[in-house]
């Protein structure tokens, strides 16, 4: 017998509809702070104290996937393979570290997805981290693989980070915000790693963070899907970085209709 609480914005449990909420409690490649893998429950129940997206989807609730990442990566392309088998066509994945957008984003270049935004203090670019190329720091390098990139708000880069895509540094928000919401338009995903404007996070980059207001504002367009992740909540009621995720949340349901 299953038991549901508080959906995402009171959306129905399980139903079929075309969009639909999926969290995955992952953090195990995370070797800093742990904690990212509660962010879709504090998400969930932030979601509660902001307005709510007039949007037609379903809250599907959190996969917890097994710690190996290969084993994460089936684990993830497998439920979004059964609900794409029940008539899902839209996605919005509540994570977890940023390793779990790797399976979505290859999951849905199979179905159609060419262009995709990484909002990120990191470049998360690397080959390898720590033995595993499907760490959080490999994110990007994974999607490059399979989509068309851009990387937007980074204030940190590994050694001999070199890019062949738009690179849209912090310190060059303001200046170039109308390219930013034509890539942001134009893109069929987009990934929000939380450290872009908060230090609440597994890896946390203190200085230039990305005003809020400035992500709300150019989160636009028409997407297949998008994720949230990297928060790390300090409790379930009341958390800034879930009270964040949640109005994110919204946006990009209302850019999933």
């Amino acid at each position: 017998m299953e038991t549901f609480t508080y959906s995402l914005f009171g959306l129905p449990w399980k139903e079929a509809r075309k969009t639909a909420v999926l969290g995955v409690a992952y953090d195990s490649t995370s070797e800093l702070a742990k904690g990212a893998f509660a962010f879709p429950v504090a998400v969930r129940l932030a979601s509660y104290t902001v307005e709510w997206p007039d949007v037609e989807a379903s809250d599907w609730g959190d996969l917890l996937p097994p710690s190996e990442p290969e084993k994460m990566r089936g684990a993830v392309r497998g439920a979004l393979g059964e609900l794409w088998d029940g008539g899902v066509r839209r996605f919005l994945v509540l994570g977890g570290n940023h390793s779990v957008t790797v399976p979505v984003v290859e999951f849905l270049a199979e179905q159609g997805l060419k262009r995709y935004v990484h909002f990120d203090a990191h470049d998360d670019f690397r080959e390898s981290w720590l033995g595993s190329r499907l760490s959080f720091a490999c994110t990007l390098r994974r999607v490059a693989e399979v989509a068309d990139v851009a990387l937007v708000g980074v204030r940190s880069f590994s050694p001999g980070f070199e890019a062949d895509f738009p690179v849209v540094r912090a310190g060059e928000l303001s200046e170039r915000r109308e390219e930013v919401l034509k890539m942001v338009e134009r893109a069929d995903y987009v990934s929000v790693d939380m450290d872009v404007l908060s230090n609440q996070v597994t890896n946390p980059e203190p200085h230039s963070l990305m005003p809020l207001e400035y992500l709300l504002g150019v989160l636009g367009g028409r997407k297949i899907g998008g994720d949230i992740v990297e928060g790390v909540p300090r409790g379930l009621f009341n958390d800034s970085v879930a009270v964040q995720g949640a109005l994110i949340a919204g946006r990009m349901l209302e850019a999933m209709k």
